[in-house]
């Protein structure tokens, strides 16, 4: 089995898979610190660091081809919020929301499972 790294293609859920395991080593670094270690692993944990910033920038602007892409994209980038794990700029909030824009409705209706809630395309 191959580690994987790079994302291949602009799948939102090849982008998230990225993520996930980018983010993983860097708390597996950050986690694992004694001073030795820390000596061999800091400029890894900086790098490692902006690749998973890279990566986070290209999942925020790549545009979701399909509804099921749109859910996986909008719930991982609220899991990510809500946990504190990134803290983006007003720009990257407003670029994330244009990408989603397309799939309002069934964003919605993800969102709101139970409630009765309408949606008006104009806004």
């Amino acid at each position: 089995m191959r580690f994987q790294t790079r994302p291949r293609g602009r799948t939102v859920e090849s982008i998230i898979s990225v993520h996930r395991k980018t983010h993983s080593i860097k708390l597996f670094i950050q986690n694992n610190s004694t001073l030795l270690s820390w000596i061999v692993f800091s400029p890894a944990n900086r790098l490692v660091g902006l690749y998973e910033a890279r990566v986070l920038r290209k999942l925020i602007t790549v545009g979701p081809v399909t509804a099921e892409d749109a859910q996986k994209k909008f719930l991982y980038l609220t899991a990510l919020l809500a946990s504190k794990s990134i803290d983006p700029s007003t720009r990257e909030i407003e670029a994330a929301i244009r990408t989603l824009r397309p799939f309002k409705v069934e964003l919605a209706a993800t969102v709101c499972r139970g409630s009765d809630v309408s949606v008006h395309p104009s806004r």
